[in-house]
């Protein structure tokens, strides 16, 4: 491919740079139009049969933020210029344009712009499709820097069988720039392109970033080329930054880059108007809706068993009795075992002639040493379930037993979202504290006591079977540890509402949240007995772990083993610290 790279792509990227908004080239065959609305840039460029470039329009632009068009009247008017320009330059009228769309984002945002300027849609494709089309790749991987975003794919035989996008891109470049320097976003936009041999030292971690994110996609993918594309990736030093950090793979950087998705959706969209019925095109552009209507899919998922109130605990044993369970394995913080508060639990099983292996969790967050312990001593025990009664640690050390002692064959850190899990054992989730919301959502995290990193798994297997909300089972609970919690839970749910993915149901759970711990939590710290308001405490915590992990928001978790509350509230403090005495600390 290097060879044909320089036999036939690179004169033609040369000849588009050339041409961008200067007089066409010649041309007497059939003529096709592609436009391309990118963050930093709105490009129409037009190929004729042979996929040679004859005109090209450029304009600077902000009409688009991350995929979305946020100036959608802005948007159209440049497309009509350009199309104006073009058709007055070629002496032809075009009606339909071919266009493309970072992965992940909805092509209708495109096409809407495009409709609204006159033209009628003849081809859409994503844009690491439309270079790995270009460049007719096979088990290749392709990172396309746009203003925006960085889109991902990984080819397969000459098709996409992967694609993301992550929102970082030449955008996040002009802030990091702009705060280096001290200037505005949009001086920052022509400093970078006007200075870019300067600028490497103050930009390079952000592409060090992304080199990173890319490293973690292509992961385990076997490709055996790496190609880059898209106008971020002309900054000098980008090249030599990603052949250091993927030394094992050739990766390949063609000159002119920005153009590569702009030359491939026209010459796309030509090959589709002469070789394709009208009737293929649109299977294939429905096709492709769907797809990508797939993707952007928001699910959401509760336990199929929710039970609520004081004295909600005498339900445990019915519940696994209804479910046919023999005998639980009950996971308890070591506290609450040695306090004695697991009575009511141990009498609801016994009422129902279930027996239990009790197995106390050390303090703390829970490790990988101590659940793979817990599920060496479930198998020696021979349950059939397992039952969570504790704080937010004990019930992820529960998720992750119920869901390894099913998958021997797996450890937790080879476990993904996508994997292909059996289903793991029965859980009912109690949780004695409110915070993480963990007994409502599909996450566990648990932390390597080698490395101290925490692995954060979501699989929709971790979701409990039935969630137990008794407050009487906080009502002992100390203040600093309910204040503690409460700032945990307040947390989820304002990345909840904040967070990228929305949905109006999770908008509505976190606002709900935010509004019952903000009445419940002051009366719960200053009065433990008050299980009304430990009541709506939990069902506060409920919501907002309902929103924080359907939403997919996550907040800051720092490697040191203190409560996410206390976490949260850090810098507050050290602030008013810093207010009152004087010290700058």
């Amino acid at each position: 491919m290097a060879h044909d790279e320089q036999r036939w792509l690179s004169p033609r990227l040369q000849k588009a740079a050339a041409l961008c908004n200067q007089a066409p080239a010649a041309s007497e065959s059939p003529l096709w139009l592609g436009i391309d609305l990118g963050t930093c840039d709105v490009v129409s460029m037009v190929v004729d049969r042979d996929g040679q470039p004859v005109a090209v329009c450029l304009d600077w632009a902000d009409v688009v933020r991350d995929g979305i068009v946020w100036d959608f009247f802005g948007a159209v008017t440049l497309v009509r210029r350009h199309l104006a320009t073009l058709e007055q330059q070629l002496g032809c009228r075009f009606t339909h344009a071919a266009t493309s769309f970072p992965p992940g984002t909805d092509p209708r945002i495109s096409i809407n712009v495009l409709e609204s300027a006159g033209l009628e849609i003849s081809h859409v494709l994503d844009e690491p499709t439309a270079v790995a089309d270009l460049l007719q790749l096979d088990n290749a991987g392709v990172v396309d820097i746009g203003g925006g975003t960085t889109g991902i794919a990984i080819v397969k035989q000459g098709r996409v069988t992967y694609s993301a996008d992550e929102a970082t891109g030449g955008h996040h470049i002009s802030l990091t720039l702009a705060g280096n320097r001290g200037i505005g976003l949009e001086e920052a936009e022509q400093y970078k392109r006007s200075h870019a041999g300067e600028i490497w030292p103050v930009v390079k971690p952000v592409y060090e970033k992304m080199a990173e994110i890319v490293a973690r996609h292509i992961a385990g993918q076997g490709i055996v080329d790496l190609w880059l594309a898209g106008g971020a990736c002309m900054q000098p030093g980008v090249h030599e930054l990603f052949r250091q950090r993927f030394p094992a793979l050739p990766v390949h950087l063609p000159q002119y880059s920005l153009f590569m998705t702009r030359w491939q959706s026209p010459t796309a969209g030509g090959k589709k108007r002469r070789g394709c019925m009208q009737a293929e095109l649109q299977t294939a552009l429905f096709h492709a809706f769907d797809t990508l209507n797939l993707q952007q899919m928001k699910s959401f998922n509760v336990p199929p068993v929710t039970l609520h109130g004081v004295g909600a605990l005498a339900a445990c044993g019915p519940q696994a009795q209804s479910r046919g369970l023999r005998h639980l394995f009950v996971m308890v913080d070591s506290f609450l075992h040695q306090a004695g508060m697991t009575a009511g639990l141990e009498r609801s099983l016994a009422m129902k002639g279930i027996a239990m292996t009790l197995w106390p969790c050390p303090a703390g967050e829970p490790c990988v040493t101590d659940v793979c312990a817990a599920v060496a001593q479930l198998r020696d025990a021979r349950c059939d379930g397992v039952v969570a009664f504790g704080g937010g640690s004990v019930l992820d050390a529960a998720k992750a037993v119920a869901l390894l002692v099913a998958n021997p064959e797996q450890t937790l850190g080879e476990m993904t979202e996508h994997s292909e899990l059996r289903p793991r054992l029965p859980l009912i989730a109690v949780p004695t504290t409110a915070g993480t919301g963990s007994e409502t959502t599909n996450v566990t995290v648990i932390i390597d006591a080698v490395s101290g990193r925490k692995q954060v798994l979501a699989h929709a297997s971790l979701m409990p079977d039935v969630a137990i909300l008794d407050a009487a089972l906080t009502e002992g609970v100390p203040p600093h540890i309910t204040a503690m919690t409460g700032i945990d839970a307040l947390t989820h749910a304002v990345e909840a509402y904040s967070a990228r993915h929305a949905t109006p149901f999770t908008d509505s759970l976190a606002m709900g949240a935010i509004a019952m711990i903000g009445e419940a939590l002051p009366k719960a710290v200053g009065c433990g007995q008050d299980l009304a308001a430990r009541g709506e405490h939990a069902a506060g915590f409920l919501h907002g772990g309902d929103g924080v992990f359907q939403r997919r928001a996550g907040g800051y978790a720092m490697p040191w083993r203190i409560s996410r509350g206390r976490r949260c509230i850090f810098r507050t403090v050290c602030q008013r610290h810093a207010a009152a005495n004087g010290d700058g600390v």
